[in-house]
């Protein structure tokens, strides 16, 4: 019984539970010549939302609740299954930040069926300013921090030499989707990295990420087992008026349900370049410089999360 019992239990704690926890992640960052009017500032980043819809509500409230002073969102707000302005409206402009909100776009902003001139237009409506290979200098009582915000280096998007053009030597926060930007960040002497991309690796087996080939079978397993789902899916949309005429309580299909099945039959795969694998979740260091990467809020391939819980993450600045 107990044999049983306990398998049946991981997968109800991983699908019900634990996707639907909303942890917020206390850290300090030390940045050199932080000027003395910047410490204590207040960063809250929250990541890969996925267009999840469980969180429209409860998030902007405990996003409130911490008082940031600048909000960053980075990257994945939404993708292929969940193509909706209104929730890009409904979820970041609620939100309250005193020096601003930021977004920069990840892969599944450009892998999406809609328009980024109406997406951007919609962030820039929600009070949201979308940083494309920019900056922005923070001014407070006389000290200056730059925001600077690339494109999804996953995609090959990423331009850091042009995002910096007009900055000067005061303290730099790269804002980046993946990873995958470190080695530039390093070099163009960035003082910290804010990314997400990764989802903590979503479902984590203990020992699992020291072992490569066994990470890379688990991860053709959630490949295949993804595969199929959306194959049941597809089969149960083109067969809904079949289904409709069994008339079976609550096993009806409506013609506005279809949302849920865009895509249906194809493989959505989270990747990283090789030698970036080990960049999974938390605090990282480079030479001088520091990332963080973000948990993330969202799903990816399987709504499954296992010892990986969602993340908020409240950053403080201090001096070193």
């Amino acid at each position: 019984m107990i044999i049983i019992s306990c398998p049946v239990l991981l997968f109800f704690y991983a699908r019900q539970v634990e996707p639907n926890l909303l942890m917020v992640h206390q850290q300090k960052v030390v940045i050199k010549n932080l000027p003395d009017e910047l410490a204590g500032l207040r960063i809250v980043q929250i990541s890969d939302l996925h267009g999840k819809r469980s969180l429209q509500n409860k998030l902007p409230e405990k996003v409130n609740g911490l008082k940031p002073d600048i909000l960053v969102i980075t990257g994945d707000i939404i993708d292929n299954y969940h193509i909706d302005y209104s929730y890009i409206e409904q979820l970041a402009g609620p939100m309250r930040a005193k020096y601003g909100k930021f977004f920069v776009s990840g892969n599944n902003e450009y892998s999406t069926q809609l328009s980024w001139d109406e997406m951007e237009k919609t962030f820039r409506s929600s009070g949201v300013k979308v940083l494309h290979n920019s900056n922005y200098r923070i001014k407070i009582s006389g000290g200056n921090l730059w925001l600077v915000g690339v494109d999804d280096p996953n995609r090959g998007r990423a331009r850091l030499s042009e995002a910096l053009k007009g900055t000067d030597g005061a303290p730099k926060i790269l804002l980046a989707h993946s990873p995958e930007i470190i080695d530039e960040a390093r070099a163009a002497k960035i003082d910290i990295v804010l990314a997400g991309h990764t989802h903590g690796g979503q479902i984590r087996i203990p020992g699992l990420d020291q072992r490569p080939g066994l990470r890379n079978r688990f991860d053709e397993i959630l490949e295949k087992l993804n595969y199929w789902v959306n194959r049941g899916a597809n089969f149960i949309w083109r067969h809904r008026d079949r289904i409709n005429e069994v008339n079976l309580p609550g096993m009806r299909i409506e013609e506005t349900d279809k949302s849920q099945f865009k895509g249906a039959g194809e493989v959505f795969t989270y990747n990283i370049k090789p030698g970036y694998e080990k960049y999974i979740a938390g605090l990282y260091r480079a030479g001088d410089t520091q990332m963080y990467v973000n948990r993330g809020l969202g799903e990816t391939r399987i709504p499954f999360r296992l010892f990986s819980p969602p993340e908020i993450t409240e950053f403080q600045l201090v001096r070193e």
